[in-house]
């Protein structure tokens, strides 16, 4: 019991030791290459302040045209629409995973929840 337990205490270790603050994609619209379709070769990623833990992308689109801003933000994915204006706010938790078609959960909280299965069991 005592080596799963170390075992545990060593992987958060080195998962907390790789930094707290994440990369992310930060634009609006105008500037090139920020809306969709996203280039991420014409935008640059921006380390975030240790106290935001998600990246985030807001689309907002009326009578044809769209909006899209990028940047750090708050955990949070909803979208809704009011007098023909449909809004829609993601989030997502690994290094710049703002860009285009984001996956919305974090890959090192899948490995670690894999991994704590695999010791504890």
């Amino acid at each position: 019991m005592i080596l799963k337990l170390l075992s545990v205490i060593v992987i958060l270790s080195c998962l907390a030791a790789k930094g707290n603050c994440i990369d992310c994609y930060t634009c609006v619209t105008t500037d090139s290459g920020c809306n969709d379709p996203f280039d991420s070769a014409t935008i640059t990623s921006t380390t975030c302040s240790s106290s935001i833990t998600s990246c985030a992308k807001t689309k907002v689109s009326a009578n044809g045209v769209n909006s899209v801003t990028r940047i750090c933000g708050s955990v949070g994915n909803t979208c809704s629409e009011v007098l023909g204006i449909e809004t829609c706010y993601s989030t997502c938790s690994t290094d710049d995973c703002n860009g285009a078609g984001f996956v919305t959960s974090s890959v090192v909280v899948l490995v670690t929840s894999a991994l704590l299965y695999l010791i504890v069991r």
